[in-house]
């Protein structure tokens, strides 16, 4: 049964479905330590280093491989906050590496009016890079290499849509997803989400690393679908070149756990991932498309969060236990057959 697959998915690769490759797709596995004393939020790759993010209550913790302790982002409040605002502090969420190796931030003065800053680790300044205020929900978020251009999304559980961003302000992408019977454009939801919609979902955008594609995950089988109904969907992957935007599948049949992280390898070549995924068992936990050949391969089970090394050639991801994530252990994957 599952040679056959193999053999129809390997007719098709075109159309998204890839071909899932044996077991143990990596040479060996390394457990990275970081402070316990926090949970990990989010992981990234600075200067080649992983770096862990807590959030916690509005505030942003973090430290680097082999440092002893956490580091806070202080509250700039006063920098950028009005004295009567509803936090009574700048709070804190969504924390990446950006190009240029300061630290992106959402930061909220008021209930649901989401700003984005880059905070230098160095300088310890913090600057506001997109000048008005974003959707509410607003959350994954990746730049172009020289942060002229920016996408996002404004996701939940149930819907989101993904929009574009600037120096300026977040804009409409008006693009229409399609799958020969159903469609919607992505530019229906925005500014902001319905939580009643009926449209399709889109999510996790994440610029190629020459900044001419843009990979993120979508669904149409939430179209027509309402509250919880929306959960149990089937994600594809799509790319799109930046001068065409033209959404191409490149993979499909991805459930939920819902999809968590993608990211490109540092070549481009390649795209990781979370969901669950496989023939005839689906497994959920870390898999890396090879965007040529279409070949899936399955790193681990249990990781939702992954960054690549700069070298590509290894994976680091956040292993979790339990439902809540509540003691992630950080592993890094060295990998094999990946050029």
């Amino acid at each position: 049964m599952k040679n056959s697959f193999l053999l129809v998915c390997i007719l098709i690769v075109s159309s998204g479905c890839g071909v899932i490759l044996p077991e143990k797709n990596y040479i060996s596995a390394e457990q990275l330590m970081f402070p316990t004393d926090k949970t990990y939020d989010h992981i990234g790759i600075l200067n080649n280093q992983v770096i862990v993010f807590n959030e916690e209550r509005g505030k942003v913790f973090y430290a680097l491989e082999n440092e002893p302790v956490f580091e806070e982002v202080p509250d700039k409040r006063k920098e950028f906050c009005p004295e009567d605002d509803f936090y009574k502090s700048l709070h804190y969420s969504d924390a990446t590496i950006l190009p240029d190796k300061r630290l992106g931030l959402i930061g909220d003065c008021e209930l649901n009016s989401p700003l984005m800053f880059a905070y230098d680790l160095n300088t310890g300044k913090m600057e506001k890079i997109v000048e008005e205020t974003l959707p509410p929900a607003a959350h994954n978020y990746s730049w172009n290499p020289d942060m002229t251009k920016g996408v996002q999304d404004t996701y939940t559980d149930l819907t989101g849509t993904i929009f574009w961003i600037d120096s300026e302000k977040p804009s409409p992408m008006d693009i229409v997803l399609s799958d020969g019977t159903r469609s919607w454009s992505l530019a229906d939801e925005f500014p902001r989400y319905q939580r009643g919609n009926q449209k399709g979902t889109a999510a996790f955008p994440v610029w190629s690393p020459g900044g001419k594609q843009i990979a993120f995950f979508a669904t149409f089988d939430t179209i027509g679908g309402s509250g919880f109904s929306r959960l149990d969907s089937e994600y594809n992957i799509y790319i799109m070149d930046y001068e065409t935007l033209n959404p191409v599948r490149v993979l499909e049949g991805i459930y939920r756990d819902f999809p968590i992280t993608l990211a490109w390898s540092p070549n481009g070549k390649y795209l990781s991932f979370t969901g669950k995924y496989g023939f005839p068992v689906r497994r959920y936990g870390l898999w890396i498309l090879t965007l040529e050949s279409k070949e899936v391969y399955f790193i681990d089970e249990d990781v939702t969060k992954s960054v690549w090394r700069n070298d590509g050639k290894s994976i680091v991801g956040m292993k979790c236990f339990n439902d809540s994530c509540s003691k992630p252990e950080i592993w890094e994957y060295s990998l094999i057959n990946l050029q």
